[in-house]
């Protein structure tokens, strides 16, 4: 791991030192500093992070350190010094949240290995229908995680709502969005909340607030419901304004 370090498990100290030994020498803890997206809660308390995968062996739990002047991120693990070979495929994590002892405020959010600042997605910008349709419950609510992360990761979030076998995605990021292309047509401009879009098949996107911002709802069987660009408009407009940026 980058930037990753490994530290005894009694009596140690930097970002692990609240952390009790562990008998008999049987686990060891490393460190790796996190980079990527992050979500930070109205009352600036939770922070939410994605985007890495679940160890084969051991645990891993992400953690803050936390000072006056700023909040370091870390991945914690948790692995046995004696293990197999892993032999299976490592799952995407899902979103975890670190609840931090005082609002972050003024202070720095930092990827605790290197120093850099983060930037965050303030959940208060989120677009929130109040139109979501029949039968659709919000699954999860996750920084947007892309294939490939920078460093530090471009501020975003992603709203997936579920019904038999379709998917509601609500896409907000600082960066570039692609449209989804369907059928070979050339997307159709649109008006979405005031604002010039685009629109094609299962899918609207638009900018808003400082946020290019994409609703696609793709069949993934033949019970999920079809949605036309209108009803696809119908639902962005149903949301109060957002926050700028």
């Amino acid at each position: 791991m980058a930037g990753s370090l490994t530290v005894s498990l009694a009596g140690c100290g930097g970002p692990g030192s609240d952390i009790p030994g562990h008998g008999g020498g049987q686990s060891s803890v490393s460190y790796a500093g996190y980079a990527g997206p992050t979500l930070l809660s109205a009352d600036q308390r939770t922070v939410t992070v994605a985007g890495f995968t679940y160890p084969c062996f051991g645990t891993l739990r992400p953690i803050a350190r936390e000072t006056r002047t700023r909040v370091a991120l870390w991945l914690r693990y948790v692995t046995p010094v004696h293990h197999g070979v892993c032999t299976m495929d490592l799952a995407m994590e899902g979103p975890r949240n670190i609840r931090l002892s005082a609002p972050l405020g003024s202070r720095l959010l930092v990827d605790g290995a290197t120093g850099r600042s983060l930037r965050w997605f303030d959940v208060r910008q989120m677009i929130r229908p109040a139109a979501i349709p029949a039968g659709y419950k919000l699954h999860v609510v996750t920084p947007l995680v892309t294939g490939s992360q920078p460093a530090p990761a471009t501020p975003g979030c992603r709203q997936d709502y579920q019904y038999r076998g379709g998917t509601l995605s609500i896409i907000q990021s600082a960066g570039s969005l692609e449209l989804p292309q369907a059928g070979g047509r050339a997307p159709a401009a649109s008006q979405v909340r005031g604002h010039p879009g685009l629109a094609s098949a299962y899918a609207i996107r638009w900018r808003e607030a400082g946020y290019n911002v994409l609703i696609e709802a793709f069949p993934e069987t033949g019970k999920a419901p079809v949605f036309t660009t209108a009803a696809l408009i119908a639902i962005a407009d149903s949301a109060p304004p957002g926050e700028p940026a």
